[in-house]
């Protein structure tokens, strides 16, 4: 595993996708935990990109369950591991605030509330060229002024011992997008820009396969 990203500092948007997503890959395949697995990715993609936040929300099924005090535990347990063992679509519940680079942000926000809620309930990417013209948007930041939502599909591969996830490792996985019967959805990546018109087809594209490498 490198200890350092290299993306081409003067690449174009897709050139650096490009050089990104096999080094992501080989980050994410040995490690088991979704939130460290999220960790490094919503830091790569920082890190390239310099967006205004990006990070990850965690669906949480029951928002009256009790709260335990492990990252892990409240990731794989609290907001994930139940919904994928009983293979329950994440219909109701809330999004919970996980791990992420930028401004400090809203904790919770609710199903089919502002971008990254509608997204959850759409089962879809969502673009927002200007977050003033989304109907419900959550200004979590004042600065944001565009916005993507892309939703981490549970491919129903099955559970590691301990509620870990478990990914289809050696094989590509091909993204169909939106929501699918033998799928539930157990987060979103959302990405906020303090530009207009920031993200495109470009940044679905590479955005959607770097969430599938999570599932």
């Amino acid at each position: 595993m490198a200890e350092e990203l290299v993306v081409p500092s003067g690449g174009n948007k897709e050139e650096k996708y490009i050089a990104l997503l096999p080094q992501l890959e080989a980050l994410v395949d040995p490690e088991a935990g979704f939130i460290a697995n999220a960790a490094n990715c919503a830091a790569a993609l920082h890190q390239t990109f310099g967006y205004l936040w990006t990070g990850f929300y965690l669906v949480k099924q029951d928002s009256h369950a009790p709260e335990t005090h492990s990252a892990e535990n409240l990731a794989a347990e609290n907001l994930a591991a139940e919904n994928l063992a009983a293979g329950t679509p994440a219909s109701h519940g809330e999004l919970v605030l996980g791990p992420f680079q930028g401004p400090i942000a809203c904790t919770r926000i609710g199903y089919g509330r502002g971008v990254c809620g509608t997204a959850w309930k759409e089962g879809r990417t969502l673009i927002v060229p200007d977050v003033n013209e989304f109907p419900g948007h959550i200004a979590c930041s004042s600065a944001s002024r565009s916005e993507i939502v892309v939703p981490v599909f549970n491919r129903r591969v099955g559970l590691h011992p301990g509620g870990n996830f478990r990914r289809r490792i050696g094989r590509e996985i091909d993204w169909a997008p939106g929501r699918h019967e033998d799928e539930s959805i157990i987060a979103v990546l959302d990405i906020d820009s303090s530009d207009i018109g920031t993200f495109d087809e470009t940044d679905k594209k590479y955005l959607e396969k770097i969430c599938s490498l999570l599932a």
